[in-house]
């Protein structure tokens, strides 16, 4: 058994991803996660190992640094109206603080210029908490199923960053070329610039392409095939959430619960084909996009031919 304990909010953005990995690769090993922002006795004999984010006090333990954090001070937009926006670090003195209690000083601040100069700055607190809270996930998902959609991952999903889906074309070959990826980057990053000018010229890190089912009544593929085989496909351009809602329903079924979510998906009519040659393919310079039809916008982003 191993037996962990660490804060709260870092223990599940990183420890609970971590734990079940560490459970793949050692299937006999049970993992104990003590989850709360309290310093527990250690030499108590109750932990094996214990996570802290903070400066190390004296201690007899042994310890390792395995990571860092960086620290922010940031306003609300609203507390700012009527006041003077702080050029200085010294103005920040009249400024309404909510500490985090855990830190060794939380109502002290020291601000480096690029010349090096320190400037330390003690603020009054007006309230305190004894944590702060981990980044949630988040996502942003359009009416139109193919939109733009944005969505934050965490640590435990592959680091902080902001996923954006922005480009899609209709491929009946099923293959993407090296220039395509690039015309689609190049618009996506034209997109991202026009929508954020804030942010304009921030790089993509990763860039990849994949392929979106749709149906034509935009009906998910989500019941017991066969007996023993259940599906959650079919997500209309809408994975992040369908996929998740539709995934939930399909364990539901396989585990035979009567209530949840299941019932609804269960209760939808069956997936309609899309429409055959020649609506599914244009000719000429349209790309391969049908000249005139009123699915035109779907199928443009979609994978071709019906779902099966």
């Amino acid at each position: 058994m191993l037996r962990v304990t660490a804060p709260l909010d870092y223990g599940q953005a990183v420890l609970v991803p971590l734990a079940a990995e560490f459970r793949r690769r050692h299937p006999d090993c049970r993992v104990v996660l003590d989850l709360r922002d309290e310093i527990v006795d250690l030499q108590s004999g109750d932990w094996d190992l214990s996570v802290r984010l903070g400066w190390l006090s004296d201690s007899s333990l042994k310890s390792r640094r395995v990571g860092s954090f960086a620290q922010y001070l940031v306003v609300a937009r609203e507390l700012m109206e009527g006041r003077a926006v702080p050029q200085d670090p010294a103005d920040l003195g009249g400024v309404p603080l909510v500490a985090n209690a855990a830190l060794a000083d939380p109502a002290s601040w020291t601000f480096t210029d690029a010349a090096g100069r320190a400037q330390r700055v003690r603020m009054e607190p007006v309230a305190s908490m004894t944590t702060t809270p981990a980044a949630p996930r988040w996502a942003l998902t359009p009416s139109d199923p193919m939109g733009t959609t944005v969505r934050r991952i965490d640590p435990g999903q592959g680091g902080h960053r902001i996923v954006i889906r922005a480009a899609a074309e209709f491929r009946p070959s099923m293959e993407t070329t090296a220039a395509q990826m690039a015309r689609a980057a190049r618009i996506m990053q034209r997109k991202f610039d026009d929508r954020f000018p804030m942010l304009a010229g921030t790089r993509m890190a990763h860039r990849w392409a994949g392929h979106l089912c749709l149906s034509m009544n935009h009906v998910s593929v989500c019941r017991e095939l066969e007996p023993g085989l259940y599906s959650a496909c079919v997500q209309n351009g809408l994975g992040t959430v369908r996929g998740t809602l539709t995934g939930i329903a399909a364990a539901e079924m396989a585990m035979g619960v009567t209530g949840g979510i299941a019932p609804g998906f269960a209760a939808e009519p069956l997936p309609t084909r899309l429409p055959g040659q020649p609506l599914r393919a244009g000719a000429g310079d349209t790309g391969g996009l049908p000249r005139c039809s009123p699915s035109a916008d779907r199928l443009a982003c979609g994978a071709p031919g019906p779902w099966t």
